[in-house]
């Protein structure tokens, strides 16, 4: 099991990490606690299906 913790700016980022971290051997699943914070307006949203997002 692989645990994503951080801070990204653009959701793409997020599916490229998540394909990586799902393409080393041995890994058997991935739990994403990434947090994307919008730079231009500082709206965040929390990982997939958190509920969680806003503004700072």
């Amino acid at each position: 099991m692989v645990t994503l913790d951080g801070t990204i700016f653009d959701e793409r980022e997020r599916d490229a990490i998540r394909v990586c971290a799902e393409n080393v051997a041995g890994v058997k699943g991935v739990i994403d606690n990434i947090v994307c914070i919008d730079p231009e307006s500082g709206a965040f949203m929390g990982p997939p299906g958190s509920g969680s997002g806003g503004t700072f």
